[in-house]
């Protein structure tokens, strides 16, 4: 009776080789390997001769996850609508999807009403897939604007006014004729 003793090597190098405990069967499962190259190869000896045959190398490479980080102006701290940016992958799913223009981009815009805070998930090349810690979104009330006439009343078909608007925040303003008004034109905070 022919006996064999068969071993499963593996090298980080492809030159030098160490014998994997207890993995002789013809099929070995690895566990969890950190990021790197690893080779590997099957040798089958003669117990009666130590005549050995070895097997061609296999290359098996592991790919770390993407660390996929978010970022967002004024550090998160969001009056309204704002664009949030993913980097560290090729695509992304952004939850949760209630506050956000889409769930899917590498940029997509948040509307905030109350704090809150988002993950990203990200795909890159290799088909790793990394989730960012998550990201806090401070919501800030937008800074209350108090408008002003020159005049509070007309009769008739109406007349001219001076309309003011005034904020402790530094807005600039846009005024918007409505219900057939016109503007004339707009200075600084008045139309």
């Amino acid at each position: 009776v022919l006996q064999l003793s068969n071993q499963w090597e593996m090298s980080t190098n492809n030159v030098n080789w160490t014998p994997i405990s207890g993995a002789n069967l013809q099929t070995y499962q690895t566990g969890t390997m950190a990021a790197g190259t690893y080779y590997f190869r099957y040798v089958s000896t003669c117990l009666a001769t130590t005549q050995s045959s070895t097997s061609n190398a296999i290359t098996l490479t592991v790919y770390a996850p993407p660390t996929i980080t978010v970022s967002a102006p004024n550090n998160g701290v969001i009056c309204g609508t704002q664009t949030v940016t993913a980097s560290g992958a090729s695509t992304y799913v952004w939850s949760p999807a209630s506050a956000l223009s889409s769930t899917t981009g590498t940029s997509v815009t948040y509307t905030a009403t109350s704090n809150n805070s988002i993950t990203v998930t990200g795909t890159d090349v290799n088909g790793c897939v990394g989730t960012s810690a998550p990201y806090a979104i401070t919501y800030s009330a937008p800074t209350a604007i108090s408008a002003t006439s020159s005049t509070a009343n007309f009769c008739g078909v109406g007349g001219n006014t001076t309309i003011t608007a005034t904020s402790s925040a530094p807005y600039t303003y846009t005024f918007t004729p409505l219900a057939g008004a016109t503007v004339n034109s707009s200075t600084a905070n008045t139309a």
